[in-house]
């Protein structure tokens, strides 16, 4: 699961002592943009606020990422019932959060594990998905300094592309937008990178 590098405001906050219904209550007082992440045993999810309200949530899973009300609601009741978890809570200018929680728009399930650019050019792979109008993301890492990113497709059009760093919407298709699009597959290729597909379930 990748998100926004933002202002940390707390870390590891534990669920066995933290009341996530008064932590929500309390940052929607303080109209608060960013996102809360959990640790759990077996997955990592996130709640994602807009001005104090909750408008998305991620649950990310080995083999699967659920997104929307469904996942809130299971977020919820797991930081209720988990004792095990921690919580980090994360600032987020309004405008990052908008673009965050639009391009999680889609729950989606493994298609290809570890795919290889060395193998399976990204870019041809990426054109074929494109072809096929395919709807999910890849998520791509960067052996050599251990960085992420994802590039969300729907309907065959790559929609947007995020690192740890930033997160370029690229809907709108300005030519600065695309050049950084191809840009970054580009170096994704020469890097070497290692890729997951995941489709729309």
């Amino acid at each position: 699961m990748l998100l926004l590098e933002g202002n940390d405001m707390w870390v590891n906050l534990k669920t066995s002592f933290v009341d996530i219904d008064e932590l929500l209550l309390f940052l929607k007082g303080q109209k608060f943009s960013g996102y809360l992440q959990f640790e759990f045993a077996d997955s990592r999810c996130a709640l994602f606020l807009q001005l104090g309200d909750v408008v998305n949530g991620l649950v990310a899973l080995e083999e699967e990422r659920n997104v929307g009300s469904r996942a809130v609601k299971r977020i919820l009741v797991r930081s209720r019932q988990d004792k095990a978890g921690t919580i980090k809570v994360t600032q987020l200018p309004l405008q990052n959060m908008q673009f965050l929680s639009e391009a999680y728009g889609l729950s989606v399930r493994l298609l290809h594990k570890n795919l290889s650019s060395k193998y399976s050019n990204l870019s041809e792979f990426i054109d074929k998905l494109q072809y096929e109008s395919f709807s999910g993301c890849i998520e791509v890492w960067f052996p050599v300094d251990d960085k992420h990113g994802i590039i969300f497709i729907e309907d065959g059009c790559t929609k947007a592309i995020m690192t740890e760093e930033l997160l370029v919407d690229l809907k709108e298709g300005k030519d600065s937008q695309l050049k950084f699009a191809e840009s970054f597959v580009n170096r994704a290729q020469r890097s070497g990178v290692q890729y997951n597909a995941f489709v729309e379930a």
